[in-house]
């Protein structure tokens, strides 16, 4: 809401601030700052299916954010950008509460949506107690999903009050809709990234100084709904500011690209493959395999370019690239192998690189529930937290191989090692993307990981899976919460391990789909359950893994051209197509043709009968007749008036046309 003091490095340079409404069109929001420092509004330009940045802004904010006690926020006095650059910007501000303490906002925003935030707050003298609050008001029509501080993605909350409990992995939310949506993280000065996973409870959450002794308030009444974090009474003094520190991520972070989403098919290799077919599998649709780790190809955990299976990776790639496709495999960090030849070396490194274990924890993972195998007793110790462990068994390809992994530390030196190894698999030999599991990166490293992928112009995608963390041995936290700073630079998600597929709807969207940030998914289930949930959100499973075939489903895609359609889901107000059922969810692909193709699904846990009706005015009489296209295992052709009344099993759907 100022003119910036450089205005020679910023994207806009030369523009008048009235002609500034051309910047949000790039990246499809805008963040206008007050003089607090603070965001005074928020506006997205994402279309309401999340597919495509149009010219209509909507404000998330029903009001500026304020800072300071309660109904007494801090009174502006000085404001200034101290960096504006073509990828981040940053600003200070200087303001004061009404009793009298000086608050400081040191700020900055990436191009990403990534905002960073530290509220340094001190008396001008002596020292003085405050207990201040964050308040961010936004429209109740937007606030229509939250996810985080206990409570799985699903619908906006009336009412939460949540307290700070450091044995939980909670201290972030995000809220908002599909196309505008914000996460906030809270932190202090003493803030370390904890452990993922089963192992969260060796590195919990630091109670942070400042905001630990409080929680955050979730209110809503008719026209607009609140999200307030509120510190704990401190006492701070003059020349010790005490930091109130937090992150903003912005979404969604681009467009659900659905031309990509329905034309990309991956068979996932799980453990133990040792044999691929390639042009079999272009034959069902496939064109992306991915390889996990201890397969023929990839034995050892996060060491794939080892020397044992290199002719036969080599090999592999070349097969996969004549035949057309793309080829990513599994890796990541947050565990080593000790077959990596810097093993040793690592470990002399006094934890930098291998977590050492607070032997005040009781018990041991449970991948490890006896202790560290022996192998890593005898040459390692008893300091370290043991992970996978696994005998790569290959014999006729290489000799079997012990492969036992132990815990590293997160953001240290040791995230070079990793993106070398990228940089080497990329340029050594040729993979078109990698996929990570649990991960300990941060978002600089996965920035860095990005260069080296997209540097050259070719084609690399990176999709992420994760365990299900809503679990005690993981801090009851959320996957999605935990790694939303990296889904700006993934481009596929996979949820679903040790997720219910009988979730709610709301959930699928919010946790699973991807699509309220921008990104696309599988389904994960070890059955085929799930297909028809999956359908409307865009979703199908990865073929081969478990044995499972959604090639039908494919097949349907290409016939119907659904790729090249406008997809208006049952989340989006626009959608002209609505069940008599809330469990029962339809969402619409209408095609170039003008032909509506429906996918519905009951999500309920009980049998319905529906009927679908039209929230507009479509041209169909009670005459019209719904056509059910063949798709091949999961539903037989026929056809019957649109609006007649079906009976669908729990987690059962179909897939019908309309047309005028």
């Amino acid at each position: 809401s100022e003119r910036p003091a450089v205005e020679a490095d910023l994207p806009w340079r030369g523009l008048a601030c009235e002609e500034r409404r051309e910047l949000p069109y790039a990246g499809g929001r805008e963040l206008v700052l007050g003089k607090s420092g603070l965001p005074a509004q928020y506006r997205s330009y994402f279309t309401r299916d999340n597919t495509a940045i149009g010219t209509e802004a909507r404000d998330f904010l029903a009001e500026p954010m304020t800072f300071g006690e309660k109904d007494r926020p801090s009174t502006a006095q000085d404001f200034r950008f101290t960096e504006c650059g073509p990828c981040r910007v940053r600003w200070t501000a200087r303001s004061r509460t009404a009793d009298g303490l000086a608050v400081r906002v040191e700020g900055s925003l990436e191009f990403d949506g990534f905002c960073s935030f530290g509220v340094y707050v001190e008396p001008s003298q002596g020292e003085a107690t405050c207990a201040p609050q964050l308040a961010i008001r936004m429209p109740r029509n937007l606030a229509r999903y939250q996810m985080g501080l206990g409570r799985p993605g699903g619908a906006f909350p009336e009412r939460l009050d949540w307290r700070w409990d450091v044995s939980l992995q909670q201290d972030a939310t995000w809220f908002g809709a599909p196309h505008a949506g914000m996460m906030i993280r809270l932190k202090g000065a003493n803030y370390v990234r904890p452990l993922c996973n089963i192992y969260y409870k060796w590195r919990p959450l630091n109670l942070p100084e400042s905001w630990g002794g409080g929680g955050i308030d979730i209110r809503t009444d008719a026209s607009r709904a609140s999200v307030v974090a509120r510190g704990g009474s401190a006492t701070v003094r003059a020349g010790s500011p005490l930091l109130y520190g937090f992150d903003l991520y912005l979404t969604p972070f681009k467009p659900v690209d659905l031309r990509r989403q329905l034309s990309d098919r991956i068979h996932h290799f799980g453990q133990k493959a040792d044999k691929v077919d390639f042009g079999a599998l272009a034959e069902k649709g496939v064109s992306i395999v991915i390889f996990h780790h201890n397969t023929v190809w990839n034995p050892y955990i996060n060491y794939p370019y080892n020397d044992d299976a290199k002719p036969y990776l080599h090999a592999i790639i070349k097969a996969v690239h004549d035949a057309g496709g793309l080829f990513k495999l599994y890796y990541t960090t947050r565990e080593i192998s000790q077959n990596i030849p810097e093993f040793f070396a690592f470990r002399s490194l006094n934890g930098e690189v291998m977590f050492p274990r607070d032997a005040s924890v009781k018990g041991w993972p449970v991948t490890n529930s006896r202790g560290p195998h022996p192998w890593v007793r005898e040459h390692i110790g008893m300091d370290v937290l043991p992970a996978w462990r696994a005998t790569a068994n290959f014999k006729d390809y290489y000799p079997p191989k012990l492969d036992l992994a132990v815990i590293t530390t997160p953001e240290t030196r040791f995230d070079n090692y990793f993106l070398s190894g990228l940089e080497f698999l990329v340029t050594r030999y040729g993979i078109d993307g990698i996929y990570i599991d649990d991960t300990a990166l941060s978002a600089d490293a996965m920035k860095r990981a990005r260069r080296i992928l997209d540097r050259d112009g070719k084609r690399r995608l990176v999709d992420n899976h994760s365990w299900n963390h809503h679990n005690p041995h993981a801090g009851s936290g959320s996957s999605g919460l935990i790694y939303l700073e990296l889904y700006p630079f993934f481009d596929r998600l996979w949820r679903g391990e040790s997720f219910s597929p009988r979730s709610p709807a709301d959930f699928w969207l919010v946790e699973m789909s991807g699509l309220c940030y921008g990104i696309g998914s599988e389904i994960l289930d070890y059955n085929q359950g799930g297909s028809w949930n999956g359908l409307v959100f865009g979703m199908t499973h990865r073929h081969g893994y478990r044995n499972i075939d959604p090639s039908p489903f494919w097949r349907y895609f290409d016939q119907a051209r659904l790729g090249d359609s406008e997809m208006l889901g049952w989340w989006d107000d626009a959608c002209p197509i609505g069940t008599s059922d809330p469990e029962v969810k339809a969402t619409v692909y209408r095609r170039p043709d003008g032909t509506l193709t429906v996918a519905v699904a009951n999500f309920a846990s009980t049998a319905k009968t529906v009927t679908l009706s039209a929230r507009s005015s479509l041209g169909f009489t009670p005459k019209t007749l719904a056509r059910l296209p063949a798709i091949d295992r999961f539903q037989a052709e026929g056809s019957r008036p649109w609006q007649q009344p079906f009976d669908l099993r729990p987690q059962a759907g179909c897939v019908i046309e309309l047309t005028k």
